[in-house]
């Protein structure tokens, strides 16, 4: 996507780089925050989530299952900027 639209903004230039760089960053915001939110996580945009915590979602958490090999709350360690719903 946003190779396409570098091509794209080279070939036309109807819009200003930064409003290029800002259309793309929120697209791509809403792909990783709507996707955090379908496993239950909120992601705070305003707190840097820390570069060495990861999330990890089994098949059995996308299924609902209880016998996910992730721990209970699908993110290691404090996570960062992120919080499962519900919580702050």
């Amino acid at each position: 996507m946003v190779h396409n639209t570098g091509e794209w903004w080279l070939a036309k230039r109807s819009m200003s780089r930064d409003a290029v760089v800002e259309y793309l960053t929120q697209i791509i915001w809403a792909a990783i925050d709507g996707l955090a939110r379908q496993h239950g996580l909120e992601i705070d945009p305003d707190r840097p989530v820390d570069a060495n915590k990861i999330v990890q979602f089994s098949r059995a958490d996308e299924l609902g299952e209880d016998d996910a090999r992730s721990d209970s709350t699908g993110v290691h360690g404090d996570g960062g900027g992120m919080a499962r719903t519900g919580e702050a």
